[in-house]
C-alpha cells in the first residue's frame, strides 16, 4: 500500500473497531495479530476490511446457546438415506477460485456416481456460497477467528453430525482448512483425506504438522507441490498420493473456436486478425500482474505495429501492484494493447478465442486456468520453478524464473511464426484430453472407500 492507501485503510479499520469495541477486544490474540499481518501482505485492503467487518457484525450477538440452536437447525436439514453413505466435504472458503470449485465438483461427482450423501462445511464465506447451498446442506463456521468459541462450535457441530449420520469419512480441502482437522477424529470421524493446493514454502517450517497428525491420506496435485510440502513438514511417504485433478470444465473442448474469436474481438474492439495473449487471475502480487505488464511492454516493443493484444481476465480491490502496473502501461504508450478487462462469469470464450496463455504467477501449485488454456488449444508460456503447472507444459515455453527477456523471446516466436504456434496449439490439446475430472473423482472416492473397508 502507498502512504495514502495506508492512511485510508487504518482510518476505516479504526472506525470499525470503534463501532464494535467489545467484539473487537474479544478477538485480540497473538494468532489473530499474525493473521492480520499476513492478510495485509497478501490481500487487497478492501477485502481485509470487508472480512473484518463481517467477522465483527456476524458474531456480535451470538453466544453459545445461539450457536447450538443454529447448528441444530442445520442438522435437521440433512437428509438420511439407508442406501447412501453420508460424507463430509470441508473447504477453506467458497470463492470463485480453483480449490472451492474442485471440492464442489468432487462432492457432485460422488453424489452422482457413488451413492454419497454430501454434507459441506466451509471455513469462510465467498461468492460461491449460494452454489454450495443449492447443491447440499452447507454449514459455514461462524467463529473462525475466535479459537475458544470456534472450539465449542466445531465440537458441537461434529458431535451432532456424527450422532445423526454416523459419519466416519471426511475430505478436507486446502491447507487453510487445517484448523478443522482435530475436531474430526475426536468426534467420531475416523478417516480423513486431505487435499493440498498450496506451496509449503509459503508457510513457516512444520506449520503443516497438524495435517500429518490428523490425515490418513494426503493428495498433492503435482510433484512440485509434494516436494514443497515435504520441505515444510516430513510427511510419511505412505500417506502421500500425487494426482492432478483434471479438467473442471470439459465443455471447453467442444466450444466453437471461430465464434469465440469473433465474440471477444468484437467486445474488445480489436481487429479480426489480432492475436490475443491471455493472462488470468486476481490482480494481486502473487499472480504476477507486474511481470505480465513488463513482459507485454517488452514484447510489443519488438513487434512494433503488429496487432497483438495482452488481455488480463480477472480483478481485485485497489492495491499498490495494480496502481503501478497501470502506470507502467500508461508510461509505455501501449494502453490500447495491454488491457485489464475485469471479471467475466463465463470465461470459456476468452480462453477459446485467444491465441496464447501467459502464466505469470510467482507461485501457483496446479492452477485450473492452465488446464483450461490447454483444453482451449493455447500454447502456455510461463516461468520454471513457479508451480506444478510446469509439469504439464512444454519446456520450450518455460523461461527461467523471473527471466522477462527469455519470456519475451518465447512470446515473440509464437506471435511471428504461425506454423509453430499451430503446432504448439495441437500439443496443448493432446496433453489435456486424457485429463478427465471424473477419473480424478473416482480415484479420490476409492481412496476414501479403502480407508473405510
Amino acid at each position: 500500500m502507498n502512504q495514502k492507501s495506508k492512511i485510508s485503510f487504518w482510518r476505516d479499520f479504526a472506525k470499525t473497531v470503534f463501532r464494535y469495541p467489545s467484539t473487537f477486544f474479544k478477538y485480540i490474540s497473538l494468532e489473530n495479530y499474525r493473521r492480520l499481518v499476513h492478510a495485509i501482505r497478501t490481500e487487497p485492503p478492501g477485502l481485509i476490511l470487508q472480512n473484518f467487518k463481517n467477522l465483527l457484525t456476524r458474531t456480535k450477538h451470538l453466544n453459545t446457546d445461539d450457536i447450538q440452536q443454529h447448528i441444530d437447525s442445520f442438522i435437521r436439514k440433512i437428509p438420511i438415506s439407508a442406501n447412501k453413505k453420508t460424507v463430509l466435504f470441508v473447504t477453506h472458503e467458497v470463492t470463485y477460485t480453483g480449490a472451492p470449485l474442485i471440492i464442489l465438483q468432487l462432492a457432485k461427482d460422488m453424489a452422482a456416481y457413488h451413492s454419497v450423501n454430501p454434507v459441506l462445511l466451509t471455513c469462510k464465506d465467498g461468492g460461491m456460497a449460494a452454489d454450495f447451498e443449492r447443491f447440499a446442506p452447507t454449514y459455514s463456521i461462524v467463529h473462525g477467528n475466535d479459537h475458544h468459541m470456534m472450539h465449542q462450535e466445531l465440537d458441537y457441530l461434529m458431535e451432532q453430525l456424527h450422532q445423526k449420520t454416523d459419519m466416519t469419512l471426511a475430505y478436507v480441502n486446502s491447507v487453510e482448512s487445517r484448523q478443522v482437522l482435530p475436531f474430526l477424529h475426536k468426534n467420531g470421524i475416523k478417516h480423513v483425506v486431505t487435499l493440498i493446493h498450496e506451496l509449503g514454502s509459503y508457510y513457516p517450517k512444520n506449520a503443516w504438522k497438524i495435517i500429518d497428525n490428523h490425515s490418513d491420506k494426503i493428495i498433492f496435485p503435482a510433484n512440485f507441490v509434494r516436494e514443497s510440502a515435504l520441505a515444510n513438514t516430513p510427511f510419511p511417504l505412505s500417506k502421500i498420493v500425487v494426482r492432478g485433478q483434471g479438467l473442471l470444465k470439459p465443455e471447453i473442448l467442444d466450444a466453437d473456436q471461430e465464434s469465440c474469436r469473433r465474440k471477444i474481438r468484437k467486445e474488445l474492439g480489436v481487429p479480426s486478425d489480432s492475436l490475443i495473449i491471455l493472462g488470468c487471475g486476481a490482480t494481486i502480487a502473487r499472480k504476477g500482474i507486474d511481470v505480465f505488464v513488463t513482459t507485454a511492454i517488452s514484447t510489443l516493443n519488438r513487434l512494433k505495429d503488429s496487432p497483438v493484444y495482452f488481455i488480463w481476465l480477472g480483478d481485485g480491490d485497489f492495491n499498490l501492484y495494480k496502481m503501478w502496473t497501470q502506470r507502467d502501461i500508461e508510461q509505455s504508450g501501449w494502453e490500447k494493447q495491454i488491457r485489464f478487462i475485469g471479471l467475466r462469469k463465463n470465461t470459456i470464450p476468452y480462453f477459446v478465442g485467444s491465441d496464447v496463455f501467459f502464466m505469470t504467477s510467482k507461485g501457483d501449485p496446479f492452477p485450473c486456468v492452465v488446464h483450461e488454456a490447454l483444453a482451449a488449444g493455447l500454447p502456455v508460456v510461463g516461468f520454471d520453478n513457479a508451480g506444478g503447472f510446469a509439469e504439464l507444459t512444454s519446456k520450450e515455453e518455460l523461461a527461467p524464473y523471473g527471466d522477462v527477456v527469455e519470456a519475451t523471446n518465447i512470446l515473440y516466436k509464437l506471435c511471428t511464426n504461425t506454423a509453430y504456434r499451430r503446432l504448439k496449439s495441437e500439443d496443448s490439446r493432446k496433453k489435456i484430453k486424457s485429463w478427465d475430472f471424473k477419473d480424478y473423482s473416482n480415484f479420490v472416492f476409492k481412496l476414501g472407500d479403502e480407508l473405510l473397508s
